[in-house]
């Protein structure tokens, strides 16, 4: 489900013209370098992204076992954005040969977000599918009577 919402930030910053280009144009990039990306190229890329995703919600699944339910947007959100600097950083420096589609800066931007987003919703959808609450009061709303 993270990875569908990162996917929604991507396209609909592409539909306004803000970016060019989706996680799943790059990945296809990092797949078939130096290639023109075609509709099943970028199907492999947008498929690659999912399957990554929801990979690393398992990680994200650990992180929740082992440190608790509480502070879900800032446990989420910051695997997120530790994912988002492997993304940008670490994995197009160990690829050879270089993509050929490189990010631009609001792409650069739009992927932080996303992976943001996608880290927020990863920790929420699986505190929700797992009836898991948090045992400290994080948010006490009291309402007079």
């Amino acid at each position: 489900m993270g990875t569908l919402g990162d996917e929604v930030v991507h396209w609909i910053a592409v539909w306004l013209k803000f970016t060019q280009s989706t996680t799943g144009h790059y990945l296809s990039q990092l797949i078939f370098p130096h290639q023109h990306v075609t509709l099943p190229k970028l199907l492999m890329g947008e498929f690659t992204h999912i399957l990554a995703g929801g990979t690393l919600g398992i990680v994200v699944f650990f992180i929740l076992e082992i440190s608790g339910y509480d502070y879900l947007v800032i446990k989420g959100g910051g695997f997120g954005v530790i994912m988002w600097i492997v993304h940008v950083a670490i994995i197009p420096n160990l690829i050879a040969p270089r993509p050929y589609i490189f990010r631009t800066f609001n792409e650069a931007i739009i992927d932080l977000v996303s992976h943001l987003v996608w880290g927020v919703i990863a920790a929420w959808f699986i505190s929700i599918n797992l009836n898991k609450k948090s045992t400290k009061n994080v948010f006490v709303f009291k309402f007079r009577r």
